[in-house]
């Protein structure tokens, strides 16, 4: 739904400036964490400013649940699709679901809750935003996945219900089986990186300072991920603490791809994932791999140097 603009809560509101947008934010509650040792404030988004005073904002459904529909209208012909509807994004991403059977693993997961998600991937990529605050105004423009415009408080449902972390987790495997399948013929390269995500939120659990590979003095969220090295298909993924570091999480990638059902892949990583003890588990899970070497180390550069010409002349070290 679209709503007309209404006051500014007094209380309890926190402004978040992102980019040319303002956020409000209401905090809902407040928790006292005993690991961190100080409180926390539960927060929710139930608006955008609409004026330069900030004084007016545009209400979503999360301020219809918090402070109730008085006062506040509806757009007109809010619901409606235009007459006009761009039908790309819809076109390619769904060709690609159906080639990769994505469609199918989709339908099995998550059921009836597939054309709202397939209508959101067409949202990110097309529109590249992620707010699901936008997805409505976009999705009156464009051909989605079923014949209804969901709003933004289903959508959030979605991100809080259905998207959890078993259904991710059942689709993840059975993405990864049918990755394998159509790549039996030949041999499976995984490479593996990570990044990390700024966020102002303060409701999420991971998020703690780190070193970030973008510094804006804000909490992240480390992620480790593994594609396929020909075909740069995103396979998994894990989620880490903040604060912890790339090579703790090399482990954890390993361990996923034996889960998944990997036999003897090749594994290819950055500097990051590189000290004795990965190495070390690398060889006892008896992976092949290649791994960039930090610099400056004494007892490798003494192996290289003594081992210098069985590498040079050997045609297995030769690497294309």
């Amino acid at each position: 739904m679209a709503f007309k603009p209404v006051k500014i809560p007094s209380k309890d509101i926190v402004f978040s400036r992102r980019k040319n947008c303002t956020y409000v934010y209401y905090t809902t509650k407040k928790i006292f964490n005993k690991e961190k040792g100080y409180s926390e404030n539960e927060r929710a988004c139930i608006g955008i400013v609409s004026d330069k005073k900030e004084t007016m904002m545009i209400p979503n459904e999360n301020y219809v649940t918090y402070f109730g529909d008085f006062g506040i209208s509806l757009e007109e012909n809010d619901s409606q699709f235009s007459r006009v509807l761009s039908f790309g994004a819809r076109l390619v991403v769904d060709k690609i679901l159906e080639k990769l059977n994505v469609s199918s693993i989709l339908n099995k997961v998550f059921k009836e809750k597939t054309d709202l998600i397939e209508s959101l991937i067409c949202y990110f990529i097309d529109d590249q935003n992620s707010t699901a605050q936008h997805y409505e105004k976009w999705a009156r423009r464009n051909a989605i996945f079923g014949n209804k415009i969901d709003s933004q408080s289903t959508i959030s449902r979605l991100y809080n219900n259905v998207l959890n972390e078993d259904s991710v987790m059942e689709f993840t495997y059975m993405w990864n089986v049918e990755f394998q399948k159509n790549s039996f013929s030949r041999d499976i390269i995984l490479s593996l990186d990570s990044t990390n995500f700024n966020t102002y939120s303060e409701n999420i659990n991971l998020a703690e300072y780190g070193k970030a590979k973008v510094d804006e003095g804000l909490k992240q969220i480390n992620l480790a991920y593994v594609i396929d090295n020909e075909t740069t298909m995103p396979l998994f993924y894990q989620t880490f603490l903040g604060s912890v570091t790339d090579q703790t999480q090399c482990k954890e990638l390993i361990n996923k791809s034996i889960e998944y059902g990997y036999k003897n892949p090749t594994l290819v990583m950055d500097r990051g994932f590189f000290n004795t003890e990965n190495v070390n588990y690398l060889e006892n899970a008896d992976y092949k791999y290649i791994i960039m070497a930090k610099s400056r180390n004494k007892s490798l550069d003494a192996l290289l140097e003594e081992n210098r010409n069985k590498i040079r002349d050997n045609f297995n070290c030769y690497i294309e």
